[in-house]
This record gives C-alpha cells, structure tokens and sequence, in this order.
C-alpha cells in the first residue's frame, strides 16, 4: 500500500493545480486516477462513482481522451466491473457523473470542505 498512498499524495498536490486553474481537462485526468488508487484500496463504489465522473465530462465537454490514458483506464474500469453487479456499477456510474468536478476533486484535498451530499 505504500505505492498507492504516494500516489495519493502525488494526486492530491497535483489536484490543488487543476483546481486553482480550474482545468477541465485536467479534472478528468485526476478523477480517473483517483478512481485507480480507490480500485487499488478495494474502493470499487468510489471508483465507480470517480469513472463515471471522468467519462461523462470528457464526453459532455467533448475533450479528447489520450489513449495512454484509455489503456491505463481499462483495468480500472474492468476490475470494478468484476466486483460490483451491473446495475450496482450503473447507478454509481451515473451518481458520479451527476456530480461538479471541482468540488469532487477539492474533497481530496480538503475532505471537510465539500457539502456531504456530493460524491
């Protein structure tokens, strides 16, 4: 677990960036990671919920996704799949998508900041 909880930390500073500047893009690529790291800590509805996030505001705001990225993504998505029963993964899956990147994203680096009714 000492990998995943570097990368945590390594998210959580480069998440005050995307949020300072307010980076959609960036949002996306932060929110897919963190789902990573939740898949990692056996997290698979925040995971869900994360991926939901990501995918639906790539697709909404029409931003490209980098196919490093989409390789990366895949046994994310995959192992949470496998863990969660499909309607499960869907209504997570849309929950995340419902959500404001932004304040999804400062939960991470000020969990007592964001309303508690967000994911």
């Amino acid at each position: 677990m000492a990998r995943v909880d570097r990368a945590e930390e390594a998210l959580a500073e480069a998440i005050t960036f995307v949020v300072a500047d307010r980076s959609v893009t960036g949002a996306t690529y932060c929110l897919e990671a963190l789902a990573a790291v939740a898949a990692a800590r056996d997290d698979a509805e925040d995971a869900a919920r994360l991926i939901g996030a990501a995918r639906s505001a790539r697709r909404r705001l029409a931003i490209p996704e980098l196919t490093a990225a989409a390789d990366a993504a895949q046994p994310v998505v995959a192992r949470v799949r496998r863990v969660l029963p499909g309607s499960r993964f869907t209504e997570l899956w849309e929950e995340g998508a419902s959500c404001d990147l932004f304040e999804r994203l400062q939960r991470v680096v000020d969990p007592g900041e964001a309303p508690a009714a967000q994911t």
